[in-house]
């Protein structure tokens, strides 16, 4: 191995690293905009030193495996402590899912890196060819094999400069912009080491342009014309460790939650993703007549999370309860594979792992929002707000007005006390600023918090505390923000075919002039 790509290695497997921290910094749980693109540009100005395309490609296969390691090291827990699986096969696991995400980032590099050696004239093509290869390897991550989007770039702009982006474009565009500023940098800082006379001209170039996106991004967006009348909630969070959910220990947990939804002085109470683990079926017609005999004259709804169906088939399912005999019901449409369904290939996989009701099925049918009072709810489980084109359906459907707030039940007790809880939640305050509307979270160990349309945290509950969180949140009347209305039409392919037919002008315009000067 040369010593120029040992070296190469290192500092893409340490950028990587910190890319991955950047989501949610593992000490604090803040996101770092900054540490993201600096991370992002140090790599590429390695990466540049190199001529050869298969080391920029293998570089950026590193980088990128170092970075989703980084993000999502912590799924061995559910393997190994719940799952019963030796601890190195699980670590093994992870690193393979990483590797295999990395490819597209490899990818990425490649086509950018033979795109800019044709169009290497062209300043301005160069400073498109990486960030939309870029994009659209997170797009492919976002879209293929069911998607797992974990971790993508943009979430560390959450509190950052590109952060005004987020109800027009999305967190993918977030993630272009930054990748754009790190390959600004980085051919302004190898071609003015060249070339000092170019330094007057990029520095101007780039500040101009970095300073129009700050004036045109960053607004200060206002609520106050489409606010509701506060409502209260309680959030609460039963703090139940996952080796105790599926055993005699769950009865202590169900009575629990029963007593926290009868002494609720709250209009809205939710619990988490499934706080009472039993089929719907399990549970005596009783229950349900008591419930609804609490809530007979009162405007209150309950929102509970259970399993629906049996074991030949279920479903992950969230019910509503309030004055009438009707159940509101939710069924979670997109499951995490490998943690709540196998595909036909790994069914194998499920058996050895011997995690309890490991194999959901995806639930079917029109999705609404549930009407109540001057509100609209959409709701979804756990996983399902790391998807925002999907969520933003909620917002387009037919003969339905868009949701005035929305609520996500989750349980990260599968990955314990760590930086899965913080990156969660900065994925959930994204959703909340893209869809301009406030996320009303209750989990089983954190983070319970209320997120308000702005993607601010305005009420929290500390992790693993077992309790009920007392807050108030303001609904928002309001049209869907631009982000809400083109993906929830047309999903992220608005975003694949400006990537594509932008590639494609440059793959084009680089034969064209080939020709020129044949």
């Amino acid at each position: 191995m040369k010593p120029a790509f040992f070296f190469g290695g290192l500092i893409a497997i340490a950028t990587g690293c910190l890319q991955g921290f950047s989501i949610a910094w593992p000490w604090s749980g803040q996101a770092l905009a900054a540490l993201q693109t600096f991370s992002l540009l140090i790599f590429l100005l390695s990466a540049n030193q190199h001529s050869s395309l298969k080391i920029k490609t293998a570089l950026a296969w590193l980088f990128a495996c170092a970075w989703l390691c980084s993000s999502f090291w912590w799924l061995h827990i559910s393997m190994h402590v719940y799952g019963g699986m030796p601890l190195l096969l699980a670590v093994l696991c992870v690193f393979l899912l990483a590797g295999a995400l990395s490819i597209y980032y490899a990818g990425a590099m490649a086509l950018a890196s033979w795109l800019q050696q044709k169009i290497n004239a062209s300043v301005a093509a160069s400073l498109f060819a990486f960030p939309t290869s870029w994009m659209l390897a997170e797009l492919a991550r976002d879209k293929w094999f069911t998607g797992f989007p974990w971790g993508a770039g943009g979430y560390a702009h959450i509190d950052g400069l590109l952060s005004g982006l987020a109800p027009w474009g999305g967190v993918y565009v977030m993630g272009w912009v930054s990748a754009w500023v790190a390959q600004a940098l980085c051919l302004f800082i190898l071609k003015t080491w060249k070339d000092k006379q170019a330094i007057g001209q990029w520095a101007s170039m780039c500040v101009s342009v970095i300073a129009l996106l700050i004036l045109q991004i960053n607004p200060d967006h206002t609520f106050e014309s489409n606010r509701l009348p506060i409502q209260s909630v309680q959030l609460v969070q039963g703090q139940v460790l996952q080796n105790e959910k599926f055993s005699k220990q769950r009865d202590v947990a169900y009575r629990w939650y029963l007593n926290q939804l009868k002494n609720s002085d709250a209009q809205l109470t939710i619990l988490p993703e499934t706080a009472l683990p039993y089929f719907e079926s399990q549970l005596p017609l009783e229950l349900w007549q008591s419930m609804l005999d609490e809530l007979k004259g009162t405007n209150k709804l309950w929102i509970m999370g259970l399993i629906s169906g049996s074991e030949k088939g279920y479903t992950n399912t969230a019910i509503g309860m309030r004055d009438t005999s009707e159940k509101l019901r939710y069924d979670k449409q997109h499951l995490v594979p490998f943690g709540e369904f196998f595909p036909n290939f790994f069914k194998w996989f499920a058996l050895y792992l011997k995690i309890p009701l490991s194999d959901f099925s995806r639930g079917e049918g029109d999705i609404k929002n549930w009407e109540w009072g001057s509100q609209r709810l959409a709701i979804n489980i756990c996983y399902e707000d790391v998807f925002g084109d999907e969520l933003a359906r909620r917002f387009v459907l037919k003969d339905q007005s868009p949701p005035t707030a929305m609520v996500n039940m989750s349980n990260i007790a599968w990955f314990g006390n760590t930086v899965a809880i913080d990156q969660h939640l900065n994925i959930s305050r994204m959703r909340s600023l893209e869809l301009q509307r406030p996320m009303l979270r209750a989990t089983n160990t954190g983070a319970t918090v209320v997120i308000d349309a702005e993607g601010r945290v305005t009420h929290r509950l500390p992790y693993e505390a077992k309790a009920g969180l007392m807050a108030e949140f303001v609904g928002i009347e309001a049209k869907p923000s631009f982000f809400a209305s083109w993906a929830g039409r047309w999903g992220l392919w608005p975003l694949w075919g400006l990537g594509l037919l932008g590639l494609l002008a440059l793959w084009a315009q680089s034969r064209y002039r080939d020709r020129s000067f044949a």
